[in-house]
């Protein structure tokens, strides 16, 4: 599915106008998995700058759920590709960059980068 990109609200109901905004790049028409891509992307380059700025090699998933909340806003697992039911399945998918284990001796899920950094990180 697309959508039309129409950062200044201009009238585009008439076909010969929508078709001159659109060939002088004024309108723009965006494919919304494009969009979707971009955003998973962002995600996982924001969990990965988070984790690069903690000294500690292990973080408190809750710690880096709580920083992409304040990032992104309420983040619906759902709409990042695939139809995950809560971002632990969502992370769980880039086993190449990010690693979680249960610790036993504290409460809880912990999440490290395996490094190097990709440039991008591959959306799946």
């Amino acid at each position: 599915m697309a959508h039309i990109v129409n950062p200044h609200n201009y009238d585009t109901e008439d076909d010969a106008v929508f078709a001159g905004l659109l060939m002088q790049g004024l309108v723009w028409i965006e494919d919304d998995e494009d969009e979707q891509d971009r955003f998973v992307g962002d995600v996982l380059d924001e969990a990965y700058s988070f984790l690069e700025e903690h000294d500690d090699e292990w973080v408190n998933f809750s710690r880096l759920n709580h920083h992409l909340y304040e990032t992104f806003g309420k983040i619906d697992p759902k709409k990042l590709g695939k139809q995950y039911k809560n971002l632990v399945k969502f992370f769980e998918d880039y086993s190449s960059a990010f690693e979680l284990r249960l610790d036993e001796k504290k409460n809880g899920l912990y999440f490290k980068k395996l490094i190097p950094r990709p440039p991008r990180l591959l959306v799946y």
